[in-house]
C-alpha cells in the first residue's frame, strides 16, 4: 500500500488518473458510435437486400419468357419453344 500526502495524491489524480479516465471515456465513446453506425448500416443493407430479392422474384414470376411450353409438359422458356 502506498501512503501519499494529500498534495501528492491530488497531483497524481490530476496528472495520471483524470487523463487516463478521459482517454478511456473518449475511446469507448468513439467505439460505441462506430458500432452503432455499423448496426444502422447493416440494417439498411438488410432492408435493401430484402427489397432487391423481392423485386427479382417478382420479375422472375412475371417474366413472359418462362411459360408452360409444349415440351412434354415441362416448363421451358416459351421464347425457346418451337
Amino acid at each position: 500500500m502506498v501512503d501519499l500526502r494529500v498534495t501528492d495524491l491530488l497531483l497524481f489524480t490530476k496528472k495520471v488518473v483524470l487523463p487516463l479516465a478521459l482517454r478511456a471515456f473518449t475511446n469507448f465513446s468513439h467505439c460505441n458510435a462506430a458500432l452503432e453506425l455499423l448496426r444502422q448500416c447493416n440494417s439498411v443493407f438488410e432492408e435493401m437486400e430484402k427489397s432487391f430479392v423481392s423485386q427479382v422474384q417478382d420479375w422472375w414470376d412475371k417474366s413472359l419468357c418462362w411459360m408452360r411450353g409444349g415440351y412434354e409438359g415441362h416448363q421451358v422458356p416459351s421464347c425457346l419453344s418451337f
